[in-house]
Parts: C-alpha cells; structure tokens; sequence
C-alpha cells in the first residue's frame, strides 16, 4: 500500500471519524478512488483450515495411479504444513478466532500436531475419516464414519463436535440427516472454489481441476478483489431479495449496515508451502488493518449460533 498522505485525508473527508494509520487499507483504497461507499459495516471473516493431509489421497482424491511420492504431500501436511500455519495464526493473534475441520486419519496419524492445534483455543469441527465422499459410501458406511469421527474429536477436544465440512463439498440428504440426528450445529459456512488455496495453487497428479502452478498473488488478488466489490455492494444483494443476511428482520438502523460473511478455506500441503504461506499472511494482515472498520474474525461455532438466534427473533417478530 502506498504510504498515507494525511492532509490529503482530511482534505477528501473533514468530517471522517475514522482512525487512519499505516495499517488501513480500506483509507487507502478509499484516497485512490477504489472505494466510495461509507455504510457502516460489520463482516465476519470465517478463517478455517482443512487438515486433509494423507487422507486426501485416500478417499476422494483416491486413484490407483497415487504412489509415495503422492503421500508425501500429505505428511508434509502434517508434519510442517499445519504447524507453520498454526505459529502464523498464534502471531496474528487469530488462532483462538477460527476453526480447523480435521478428519478422523489426520487426528490418528499427527497426534502431537493435532494436539498443539487443540490447545490454541480454535473450534474443531468433522471432515470425514478419510476425506471419503458421501457418493463413494452406502448410508450405512457414512453412518459409521460418522460415528467414528464424532468419537475421536469427543475424546481429543472433551466435547462433542458441532460443525461439519464435507469432503469435497459433498452432500446429500442422508447427510443432512445424519447430523441432525447427532445434534449438529451446522452443515458449512457457505463457501466456493474461488474462496479456497489448493485447487488453483497445489498440483496433484491425478486430480482434473488442480493447477498448482498458478502465481500466489493472483489468488491474493483476487481475494481481496472479492472482499473489495462485497464491502460496497452486498448490501444491494440483500436488498434485492427482500432481506439482511444475518440481521434476522433488519430494523431501521441495521439497513443502514452494510454485512456479509467472508470464508477462506486454508490447508496445511498448499497454504504451509514456503511460497504460498507468505500470501496468506499478507492477505489475513490485509483483513485485520481494517478491524476498527467493522471486520472481525470468528470461528464458525459462532457465526452459526449468530444466525440461529438471528432467526429465531425473525420468527418472532413474523
């Protein structure tokens, strides 16, 4: 970011309120002319990791052509990977404020890495046992993993485990009953592959849609690109449709802020890599220079919790 020219700032904006300082990104766009809107904001960043390691090449990234050199990617994962993205997070100061969706292989192969993970304060939440889809399992089979998993986090965290991520996105309506059924608080934090680093940014061999060798800051790009165009514009979204996204029955004063949740999904064999994890830092430093702006991180126990009691009072309200 170029540096602040304060008599400038005061100049474009005589009656801003707002603290300006090295660490202020969203003040700087703004002097640039690439942000004009001055709604109030309030934006939950939903930082997670998936800690796939060597269960991603078991179950959806299963192939017979997968050999060590394949797998190696995977303890990498949990042996380094994971670990520098948990120091980088304990020197953010965010550790505490997101959630790692971890499947029941990666907690019975790294116990030690998964352990430290535990005791930084974050949320832990399922992924399956071996990153299986729910298309490659009867129902029966996804039961049993089910079970299992619920199981292995209940005992590593000493309680039960209310978030899920699917595998691969995958699911379907057993899914869904499933974890109703075992008392879950949610099923995802809607998120897309465009909000993700492996696809575009690890290559594995015999996976169609990776890439790996795409530059790191075109996804840091387009990252912020994306927060850039939903800090102005997401609050013409809810009006469109009639509502607030997690306002549940917006009063007067609430149409008047501007809200949207942001996920990144992060994991350890793409984001711990040396040239990547440099990207991830700058893009989370990014976000946190704008927290006296309204941005936030949180963990998706609690965005979720949010939205329930949001809801609730919307019912209520008729």
């Amino acid at each position: 970011m170029p540096e602040r020219q304060d008599e400038h700032a005061k100049e474009k904006e005589p009656n801003s309120t707002r603290t300006s300082g090295p660490e202020d990104p969203l003040r700087d766009m703004e002097l640039r002319g690439e942000i004009k809107n001055q709604r109030k904001h309030r934006v939950r960043v939903a930082l997670s990791v998936d800690f796939d390691a060597i269960s991603a090449h078991l179950g959806t990234g299963k192939h017979p052509d997968n050999n060590m050199s394949d797998y190696s990617q995977g303890i990498f994962a949990g042996k380094v990977g994971a670990l520098r993205l948990l120091r980088l997070f304990k020197k953010l100061g965010i550790a505490d404020k997101m959630t790692w969706f971890i499947p029941g292989h990666s907690i019975e192969t790294f116990p030690a890495e998964v352990e430290q993970i535990v005791r930084s304060g974050c949320e832990i939440g399922l992924h399956g046992y071996s990153h299986e889809g729910a298309y490659q399992m009867t129902e029966e089979q996804e039961s049993d993993v089910l079970r299992k998993c619920i199981d292995l986090a209940t005992k590593l965290t000493g309680k039960k485990p209310i978030g899920y991520r699917a595998p691969l996105y995958q699911i379907r309506e057993t899914t869904i009953s499933l974890l109703e059924k075992h008392g879950f608080g949610y099923v995802e934090i809607p998120c897309n592959w465009y909000g993700e680093d492996e696809t575009p940014l690890s290559y594995l061999p015999h996976v169609p849609n990776s890439h790996g060798y795409v530059d790191v800051r075109v996804i840091e790009q387009m990252w912020k690109d994306r927060f850039t165009w939903l800090w102005e514009h997401a609050h013409e979204d809810a009006a469109a449709d009639g509502s607030l996204e997690g306002s549940g029955g917006a009063s007067v004063e609430e149409e008047q802020v501007t809200q949207f949740i942001f996920p990144i999904v992060l994991h350890p064999d793409t984001s711990g890599m040396a040239h990547v994890i440099g990207m991830v830092e700058r893009v989370l430093r990014w976000l946190q220079g704008m927290e006296g702006q309204g941005v936030e991180f949180c963990r998706y126990e609690d965005i979720a919790r949010e939205a329930k009691e949001a809801a609730e009072i919307a019912k209520k309200r008729g």
